[in-house]
């Protein structure tokens, strides 16, 4: 990528003619005196040049290569993080073709550590997101990739765009559509597969619906968190016997934590200080995520129980317009 903020003449310094590519004349638009007129010619070069900085600014600041489908009741969106990586980006939908934000309605918005599957790293560094790829198999993002999994409460067409947080650029780059979307089941998607003191185990993600209100929920589908959560994962653990789950059904345990936890954290062995459970011998045991996201200042966000950071200077209004909650069905 081309340096973004200034341009280097394309010629040796000299008398030399310069050659007809951009570059930035910074002497000879005037005169030493300013006196003379302007050169036109330099003037066409100077705004050449302020060009390519605009263009060069737009593809510093733009992600790349947005690109969507439908598979298994949800709309996904996965594009190609580019540098600076912002504090968040921010997905718009539209019954049109988005080619300006007012044009849209923003429907979520993804941190790095969303998209970086930090909580899912918990289980296995190298581990990230997989989702459907839409002709029934599976789709592993790449290190520089995110994903948003968008619930659809409707059917037919729709537009969506991607943009990083403080730019509103728009283009074929970071948008995508039409996408047709239809109102089927919610999947849960496997990430990984293990055995974990002798018990086997499976750890599964979901996008989950986020909304101001969860009266507003689908009715195979609720609510799990509020809108700062829609369109983001959550891990969840299932643990088997240590004999195998067999090919009946079986009971299923809940391993609920106070907040903030991981589900990483809970396994079916009572273990002297560890935040675990008694043993299981013919159940599943579900161990659920917890994430809580609050923002202590601007970029700086920490997962902590939203009860300890009450009390330590989080206060109840940037709770309401900047935090995440959710809750468990």
């Amino acid at each position: 990528m081309r340096k973004v903020g200034q341009c280097v003449p394309s010629f040796p310094l000299g008398p030399t003619e310069p050659d007809p590519a951009i570059y930035c004349p910074t002497a000879d638009l005037f005169s030493a005196q300013g006196s003379t007129p302007v050169n036109i010619n330099n003037l066409g070069r100077w705004l050449a040049c302020l060009i390519a900085i605009c263009l060069g600014s737009v593809e510093a600041f733009t992600q790349q290569n947005l690109r969507g489908w439908y598979a298994d009741g949800q709309t996904w969106l996965v594009w190609e993080d580019t540098d600076p990586t912002p504090d968040t980006y921010r997905v718009y939908r539209s019954t049109f073709e988005i080619e300006d934000l007012g044009q849209a309605i923003m429907i979520g918005r993804v941190f790095p550590e969303d998209w970086q599957a930090s909580r899912l790293k918990l289980a296995d560094p190298e581990l990230n997101w997989t989702i459907p790829n839409g002709v029934g198999g599976t789709y592993r993002l790449a290190d520089n990739e995110a994903v948003f999994g968008h619930t659809p409460h409707d059917t037919g067409p729709r537009y969506f765009a991607v943009v990083k947080d403080g730019s509103s650029e728009v283009g074929p780059e970071n948008s995508t559509g039409p996408i047709v979307q239809s109102i089927e089941p919610v999947q849960c998607h496997l990430q990984q597969t293990g055995e974990q003191r002798g018990h086997p185990f499976r750890i599964y993600a979901h996008w989950i619906d986020g909304r101001p209100s969860g009266a507003s929920s689908r009715p195979d589908y609720p609510v799990m968190g509020n809108e700062h959560f829609n369109g983001t994962a959550f891990a969840f653990r299932v643990f088997e016997p240590q004999a195998g789950k067999g090919l009946d059904l079986m009971p299923a345990m809940l391993g609920l934590t106070g907040g903030g936890s991981s589900f990483w954290a809970f396994t079916p062995t009572l273990r002297s200080g560890e935040p675990t459970i008694a043993h299981l011998d013919d159940g599943l045991l579900i161990s659920p995520d917890d994430p809580v996201l609050i923002r202590k200042a601007e970029g700086v966000r920490a997962e902590k129980p939203f009860g300890w950071d009450i009390g330590r200077g989080t206060t109840a209004s940037n709770c309401q317009t900047g935090n995440r909650f959710q809750t468990m069905h």
